[in-house]
């Protein structure tokens, strides 16, 4: 009885490794593939998106976080130029905290 069993759980084991490993090889494929593709955005181009953004007109607060929240994930620090624009739109949405929390992420 417990040989019978045993034998059971061990050919389930088997089993179950296997499906596990064909299942991770697969996802390490395809994240290979997901992430063959480079970033062709200069640091020019980024700037200049980032100061578009901030200085449109018709910007939100949420907009602004938005952006804002965006710069901080990706973990870098903006040049000074991005940062003044987006103080401006901060005092143009009227929004004295969220321009001390720019600047305490900053």
């Amino acid at each position: 009885m417990l040989r019978s069993l045993t034998s059971l759980m061990n050919k389930t084991a088997k089993r179950a490794s296997a499906n596990q490993l064909r299942c991770t090889t697969a996802t390490i494929l395809h994240q290979r593939r997901s992430m063959s593709a480079h970033n062709t955005e200069t640091d020019e181009e980024f700037d200049k998106s980032y100061l578009d953004f901030f200085n449109r007109k018709d910007i939100d607060g949420w907009d602004v976080r938005k952006a804002m929240n965006d710069l901080s994930g990706m973990d870098l620090v903006p040049e000074p130029k991005i940062i003044e624009a987006a103080l401006k739109a901060c005092s143009s949405v009227n929004d004295y905290a969220l321009a001390v929390s720019f600047l305490e992420a900053v």
